[in-house]
C-alpha cells in the first residue's frame, strides 16, 4: 500500500491505484449514487468491490445506472460492456433472490450534459432536473398484488446560498395494482381521500386520459404552493408534488413546474 497512488476524480471521489494499475475504493456502501462520465472508472471499480464485500444491492445499483446512461462516449460503452458482464454474473450467482435485489436497486441517477436524470426501472418512470438534490426518503410497502413506493427528494437550486435545508421538496408516490386502472379520476379520488387535504386551491394546467397537471396553493398557515400531477400507466398510478413555502422566487417556481413536467413513463397502457 505505501506504493499506491492516491487520486481524486472530477466528482470528488477518492481512490487508490495499486502497482498493477487497479483502482481500489473504500468498498463502503452509500444509500444512493450519482454516476457521471467523469467518475466512470471509480464507479465501475466501486461496484465490483461492493459486490465482493457482500453489498450486492449497492453494487447492482451502480451497474444498472451505468447501463442506463446514453452510450454517447466510448468510455461509457466500455463501462457498459463491463457492467453487463458483472450484472449477468450477479444474476446467475443469486438466482431467485435476484428479483428482490433488483427491486431495491433503484432509482438510478446519472448526470449528462449538465442535467441529472432519475430513472426507476422497476416502476417504469423517469424525471430530470438540472439542480442539486438529496434523496430524503425511499420507502417501500408490499402486499398481495400491491406495491407502494414513496420517494421524497430535497432540491437546492443551482447558485443557492443555502447551507442547510432545501429550496423545495419533490414527492413522488407510486402504486402498482393487481388490475389496470380504470380512469385517471379514480386514481385522483383515491389519493385525495388518503391525504385529507383541506383549504387547498387547485388550478388545472393540462389534462388528458393518462395525465393531469395542476398548480395548488394553501393560504392558511403554514402557507405553501406548488405543482401536482396524477399519472396512470396500465396498472401503475403515480402522484407527483413539488412544494415550497408561499412566496418562493420565480426561479424556484419554474424549477418546481419543470421537474413535474419532466416526469415520463414507459407506456404500459
Amino acid at each position: 500500500m505505501p506504493d499506491w497512488h492516491f487520486f481524486k476524480d472530477g466528482e470528488g471521489n477518492t481512490y487508490y491505484i495499486d502497482n498493477a494499475g487497479k483502482i481500489v475504493t473504500s468498498g463502503a456502501p452509500r444509500s444512493s449514487y450519482r454516476v457521471s462520465v467523469r467518475g466512470l472508472e471509480y464507479y465501475t471499480a466501486h461496484a465490483e468491490e461492493l459486490i465482493i464485500s457482500h453489498h450486492p444491492v449497492n453494487g447492482l445499483l451502480i451497474l444498472k445506472t451505468i447501463l442506463a446512461m446514453p452510450g454517447t462516449d466510448q468510455r461509457i460503452v466500455d463501462a457498459q460492456n463491463k457492467a453487463s458482464a458483472n450484472l449477468n454474473a450477479l444474476k446467475q450467482r443469486h438466482g431467485t433472490r435476484f428479483d428482490e435485489m433488483n427491486r431495491l436497486a433503484s432509482p438510478l441517477i446519472f448526470e449528462n450534459n449538465g442535467e441529472t436524470t432519475i430513472i426507476h426501472d422497476v416502476l417504469f418512470y423517469s424525471f430530470k432536473t438540472p439542480h442539486r438534490f438529496d434523496i430524503i426518503r425511499n420507502k417501500w410497502r408490499l402486499a398481495h398484488n400491491y406495491w407502494y413506493n414513496g420517494l421524497l427528494i430535497g432540491v437546492r437550486m443551482n447558485g443557492s446560498k443555502r447551507t442547510s435545508g432545501y429550496d423545495f421538496l419533490f414527492a413522488l408516490d407510486s402504486e402498482k395494482f393487481a388490475k389496470k386502472l380504470e380512469s385517471l379520476n379514480r386514481l385522483a379520488d383515491n389519493w385525495n381521500s388518503k391525504l385529507f387535504l383541506e383549504n387547498i386551491e387547485h388550478t388545472q394546467i393540462s389534462i388528458d386520459e393518462t395525465k393531469a397537471v395542476y398548480s395548488f396553493s394553501a393560504g392558511t398557515p403554514p402557507s405553501f404552493a406548488g405543482f401536482e400531477s396524477f399519472v396512470k400507466n396500465g396498472n401503475f398510478g403515480y402522484i407527483l408534488r413539488s412544494i415550497a413555502p408561499t412566496g418562493a422566487s420565480e426561479d424556484v417556481q419554474k424549477a418546481m413546474k419543470e421537474i413535474v413536467g419532466s416526469f415520463s413513463v414507459s407506456d404500459l397502457n
